[in-house]
Order: C-alpha cells, then sequence, then structure tokens
C-alpha cells in the first residue's frame, strides 16, 4: 500500500456475501426558520452501490525434484512472486477493471479530459471537471509519466518550475500512482470507491503423486466500485510531454 497511493487511500470493507451499500444521490439543503414555523420534509434520494464477488487466483506448478532440491529461499521466493502478481492484478482492475468477472474500475467508462500545455493545466482541467460536491476532499493522483513531464518541463525562458516537483496545491495534494497507466491523472475522493474483499489472499499447495509435481495457489474473493460522478479521468496530451 505505501507503494500503491490510490490503492491505500480508498475504503475497504470485509464483508461476507453480496454488499449493497446506498448512498445519498441528492437531497434538499437545509433551511433556516423562525421559532415555532415546523420544518418541512426533507426531499432526498438515494441510490445503491451493489458488490458482489470475483475471484482471483494465479497458481505455480513445480515438480517434486525441483522442490526437494530446492534451497529453502527459492520457495519462499515463488510464494512472493505470487502474491505479488495477485497484488498487481487486484491494483489494476481497481483502477481499470471493466466489471467482467473483477472489480469496475474507478476510470472504467471516463472519458478523460485533455486540455492544458503543461501538466499542471491539465490536472486543474481535470479538477475543474468535477462537480463542486465531488471536489471535497479531492486529490490528483499522476502517472510517472505525468510526473516525469511535470519535473521536465520547461518554460518559454528556459526554466524548469516544477523541477522540484509539486505536492499539491491549496486546492487538492497530488501524488504519483505507478499503477497508472502512460499519461493518465486521476482526480476525485478516494473515499468514494468501496473495495469489499470477501476472501484475503491466501496461498494453498496441493501435491499430484502421480504426476510427482506440487502446485502453489493464490485465492481471493474482491469487488469493488466507485460512487458515480465522483471522480475525473485526465490524460496529459500536451506538445511538451516528455
Amino acid at each position: 500500500e505505501q507503494m500503491r497511493p490510490f490503492f491505500r487511500d480508498i475504503r475497504k470493507l470485509q464483508a461476507n456475501g453480496n454488499v449493497d451499500l446506498p448512498y445519498l444521490f441528492a437531497c434538499d439543503d437545509a433551511n433556516w426558520y423562525t421559532e415555532l414555523n415546523d420544518t418541512v420534509n426533507e426531499g432526498a434520494e438515494y441510490k445503491n452501490l451493489q458488490l458482489t464477488g470475483c475471484e482471483l487466483a494465479k497458481d505455480v506448478v513445480i515438480t517434486w525434484k525441483a522442490e526437494e532440491m530446492a534451497v529453502e529461499s527459492f520457495i519462499s521466493f515463488i510464494l512472493e512472486e505470487v502474491a505479488h502478481k495477485m497484488g498487481v492484478a487486484l491494483i489494476n482492475a481497481v483502477l481499470y477493471g471493466d466489471g467482467s468477472n473483477k472489480p469496475t474500475g474507478v476510470l472504467n467508462g471516463l472519458t478523460a479530459v485533455t486540455t492544458g500545455e503543461t501538466p499542471i493545466d491539465t490536472i486543474i482541467a481535470t479538477y475543474k471537471s468535477l462537480s463542486n460536491d465531488a471536489r471535497v476532499g479531492a486529490k490528483a493522483y499522476v502517472s510517472t509519466g505525468v510526473r516525469v513531464s511535470m519535473i521536465g518541463y520547461q518554460d518559454d525562458n528556459g526554466n524548469y518550475p516544477f523541477l522540484q516537483g509539486l505536492a499539491g496545491t491549496d486546492l487538492f495534494s497530488i501524488e504519483t500512482d505507478p499503477f497508472l497507466k502512460d499519461y493518465d491523472i486521476l482526480v476525485g475522493n478516494p473515499r468514494y470507491y468501496i473495495l469489499n474483499e470477501n476472501t484475503p489472499v491466501r496461498i494453498d499447495r496441493e501435491s499430484s503423486v502421480k504426476g510427482r509435481k506440487v502446485t502453489y495457489g493464490a485465492y481471493g474473493i474482491y469487488d469493488g466500485k466507485a460512487k458515480p460522478n465522483a471522480f475525473a479521468k485526465g490524460t496529459y496530451i500536451g506538445s511538451k510531454s516528455l
């Protein structure tokens, strides 16, 4: 999670079975009253985020001989690699998943904002595309490509105004997420993405006598989805991108 900022910041649940999460879609504002006047009934509309369970799995097969002759650290290395691949698949689904037998990614279905000559221009334009409500608590997550373009951006005077990087503005913070692709930008309040972990990742071992092989398999059940209209996507295509 330390190397995966958006995944670190999202809201996580550990509820077995299907989950139906209500959220406030629209409601009336509070009103001011004078003494003895009755308050009016609030108009509120609720909708639901429905999360089921999607299976994530990976296995590695080695021979009995390889297992018997390998140093102990080799088996640990295999297990670490399997767990790493599971984590990569989960995070990619949280960002880009299409919802088909996997979580629905936060960027799925969003049309990218592409305006802006500098990376900062594009980030700000992406932020501005959010509604006022969605801007509350919003952060900007940028790919390594965008961050490199920020650091390497050179103005007309030959200066590098963002050479020291930019951690954010008084409106929102900016953080690099290495799992964002190419020149993608994600802006929104990460708490509006919900990931439910039905079954945390585990590693099982299965031995086949006839084939003299051992299978190490990783398995987990997850689903995730973002609150509608809570996030915006940007893609930096400025003429001075690196």
